[in-house]
């Protein structure tokens, strides 16, 4: 710094000013400099380190505005950096620093990183979430209270995503005994916001380690708090099915294969061009599906979803109640196959189950089902017809029974 009329002043007069104001700035600008040192060498990150530290402990108490002011305006900021990797360690440390000088600062740090999460670079997403842990190590209760709400939204986020690293690293939060406890006290709270998150990412993630590590997570948040999870597993199945009532994209029809197969050219290339153009737009699981045909009092259902081919076929599986005598229920799982026009194969007249289960089942309730194929030209019709058997009376009551599988 320079003064008009004294030349330049050494470090160690504007350490000692009389002026609060001029000491208070050239600790922050030592601070700031020593961060961005870090990019020099090793023996420099070290002194910066080591220098960023004495300065946070040299503040006095209570932190005075100007230096909440430097976290709110300095510190924080300073995440969205793109060099943040060189020096996160360091203004990590400096954070947590002033978490343990004033706990009152906390909430201003944590809404101050999730303001300034990253949204595109997992690399830093992966470094919040580790500085975020290292806060919560040395939170006070009454402080996560306050944030657990935000906090939990942006972790939920986190697990969803693609980014198998993110996600992991997000789900070793509950291996941390402090966090875990304070997830505990808190589970009322806390397991809503993550629970669709969960069950749904568990059901779908392509990376089997996130999965188990879901798994574990809902294991003990099923210890915590059972009838809380067991609510929350009923509420979610039931927004589900309304979901899939609203939005799936699937025609429940009224008419036969027979009336359908005597319509006129131009009104089956007209139904087909409609299907077609719904076919991309919503996908149903299969469960939920066999839910709507039960339950539904038509007489047959327009698939208009897109069938992924395999070896010339679409396979789908499909699960329905087998009721024995003496049993709560049993369920069969099995599977029927469609062509494709493009790669025909006629497929078996009957659902491989029927061939499978005739012989100890009787089918009470049936129905003839009609999936559309694509790939048709526009003189061959795309529909194939099959049946479809939605419940099974068997004579022999036996859990070991390879028909059955118990749920």
């Amino acid at each position: 710094m320079r003064i008009e009329g004294e030349g330049w002043r050494d470090e160690g007069e504007l350490n000692t000013s009389q002026w609060s104001r001029e000491r208070t700035t050239h600790l922050s600008s030592r601070l700031g400099n020593g961060l961005k040192s870090t990019r020099i060498d090793s023996s420099t990150q070290t002194d910066a380190h080591v220098k960023s530290e004495d300065i946070i402990n040299g503040f006095a108490l209570p932190l005075k505005a100007e230096h909440k002011q430097f976290l709110v305006r300095v510190l924080i900021p300073l995440h969205t950096a793109k060099s943040l990797s060189i020096f996160h360690a360091q203004l990590a440390y400096c954070v947590v620093q002033f978490m343990e000088k004033d706990a009152t600062v906390t909430e201003y740090i944590i809404r101050g990183l999730l303001k300034y999460w990253p949204k595109t670079c997992t690399q830093k997403e992966v470094m919040f979430l580790g500085e975020i842990e290292e806060i919560l190590d040395v939170i006070e209760p009454s402080q996560f209270i306050r944030v657990q709400e935000p906090l939990f939204k942006q972790i939920a986020a986190c697990i969803s995503s693609p980014h198998f690293q993110v996600a992991e690293r997000a789900l070793y939060f509950w291996n941390n005994e402090y966090i875990l406890s304070l997830i505990e006290e808190n589970c009322q709270v806390i397991l809503p916001l993550v629970f669709a998150t969960l069950y749904r990412v568990s059901k779908e993630h392509w990376n089997q380690t996130i999965v188990s590590l879901i798994y574990n997570v809902l294991k003990t948040f099923m210890e915590m708090n059972s009838k809380l999870f067991d609510d929350l597993t009923a509420s979610y199945k039931v927004e589900k099915q309304k979901y899939v009532i609203h939005h799936a994209g699937y025609d429940f029809c009224l008419f036969s294969p027979e009336r359908h197969t005597h319509r006129s050219p131009a009104a089956q290339t007209s139904a087909r061009s409609s299907a077609e153009k719904s076919m991309h737009l919503h996908s149903l699981p299969l469960p939920l599906f066999i839910l709507l045909v039960a339950e539904a009092t038509v007489m047959c259902v327009a698939v208009t979803t897109a069938l992924h081919g395999f070896r010339g076929c679409a396979v789908r599986e499909f699960s329905f109640v087998a009721q024995k005598p003496g049993c709560k229920g049993l369920r069969i799982t099995t599977e029927a196959c469609w062509g494709r026009c493009h790669t025909w194969e006629k497929p078996v007249p009957d659902p491989p189950y029927i061939q499978r289960h005739h012989r100890v089942c009787t089918y009470s309730r049936s129905r003839h089902m009609t999936a559309r194929l694509p790939g048709c030209p526009p003189n061959v019709s795309p529909l194939y017809h099959y049946p479809m058997a939605l419940h099974c009376h068997c004579a022999i009551c036996s859990t070991q029974d390879t028909e059955c599988e118990t749920f």
